[in-house]
């Protein structure tokens, strides 16, 4: 009886490795990846460069910095916490010379299947007389099914 004790046992705990092991499935749901139904919250701009009516003399560049991000807020339980990914659609940069009707910058990002970019570029006045007015538009939009667009824009001059 002794002799057959330790090799049931081994046997009986190897099955019950087996069996605890064989019944952890992956599952292909990724409750992290992007679904356009659940992206419901629109994209956040943030611009830190330039400040509204900033001045600049002519000859010294403007820089543009900032972020555009489309995370979508989930509930907060021991379920779900945190945040999911949300998606960009597009991101455009526009600068306008008001005094003079032109456009100083023209330019979309590349945020294809991203959640949030950050951008610098920078303009640049060399000479001119008075104070020219301009204005910066960052328009945002995400690929939701809503296809929810924002914007956000800022004045500054150069003189």
């Amino acid at each position: 009886m002794k002799k057959l004790f330790l090799p049931i046992l081994s046997i009986a705990i190897l099955f019950v490795f087996v069996i605890n092991f064989s019944s952890c499935v992956r599952e292909n749901n990724d409750r992290f990846a992007y679904d356009a139904s659940l992206d419901t919250i629109p994209p956040v701009i943030s611009i830190s460069v330039p400040a509204f009516n900033q001045s600049y003399l002519y000859g010294n560049h403007v820089a543009i910095v900032g972020t555009v991000t489309d995370l979508e807020s989930a509930k907060n339980d021991i379920h779900d916490p945190g945040f999911r990914k949300g998606e960009l659609g597009s991101v455009t940069i526009d600068v306008d010379d008001l005094t003079h009707g032109t456009k100083l910058l023209t330019k979309g990002l590349p945020v294809v299947g991203k959640d949030g970019i950050g951008f610098n570029e920078r303009i640049e006045i060399i000479t001119g007389s008075g104070t020219t007015n301009c204005r910066l538009i960052i328009v945002a939009s995400d690929n939701g099914e809503a296809q929810q667009t924002v914007r956000d824009t800022v004045l500054f001059t150069y003189q």
